[in-house]
Order: C-alpha cells, then structure tokens, then sequence
C-alpha cells in the first residue's frame, strides 16, 4: 500500500501564518517524505514560506521601528516645547521689566 500524498495547508489569520501537513499513513516508512510531490512543488512552498516568513518579520520591524520613533519624537517635541517656554518667559520677563522701568521713569518726571 502507497503512503497518502500529504499536503501542506496554509492559513493567513492576521499577521500569523500557520502551516500544517498531515502525517503520513500508517504503513508508510519512517524516512518516508512529508511531501511526496515534484520538485517543482518543493520550490513553490518554500517561496510561500519565504514569503509569509519575511513578511511577518517585515511587520514586527516596522511596528517596533514606529514605536521607537514615535517614542523619540514625543521626547523630542517635550523637549522643544520645554526651550520655546522657557524662551517665551525669559522675553516677557525682558518686555515687562522694560516696559515697568520705562513707566516708573516717566512717572518720577512728572
């Protein structure tokens, strides 16, 4: 009795891929293939592979790199926001300084 051809099944769920093949029969050897299929079908699962696989990783890449750069614009932008204020108060303090100055020395002229 020949082992059953076993054929690998491939589900796409989201960003997970799972493949599954079911066992061999029974009364198929040991050393027997997973797969008994041409070479040609050998190629066209392992691009499948190949492919599921770089894009997994492409998306998990993409995700941490996002967050690390979100992460380090947020601090960046606390950051400036932090300088312009402190700018900003170190010119009104100057402009009111100036501007109470100014109005003391002509209120002492008169």
């Amino acid at each position: 009795m020949a082992p059953a051809a076993v054929t690998p099944a491939v589900w796409r769920t989201g960003a997970a891929v799972i493949v599954t093949a079911l066992p061999p029969a029974v009364s198929a050897p040991a050393a027997a293939p997973i797969i008994d299929k041409p070479e040609q079908d050998w190629a066209a699962l392992e691009q499948r592979l190949n492919e599921a696989v770089v894009q997994q990783l492409t998306a998990r890449v993409e995700a941490a790199i996002e967050a690390q750069v979100a992460q380090a614009l947020g601090q960046l932008a606390q950051d400036l926001a932090g300088q312009l204020r402190a700018g900003l108060r170190e010119t009104i303090a100057a402009s009111v300084a100036e501007s109470v100055a100014g109005q003391l020395a002509q209120a002492r002229k008169e």
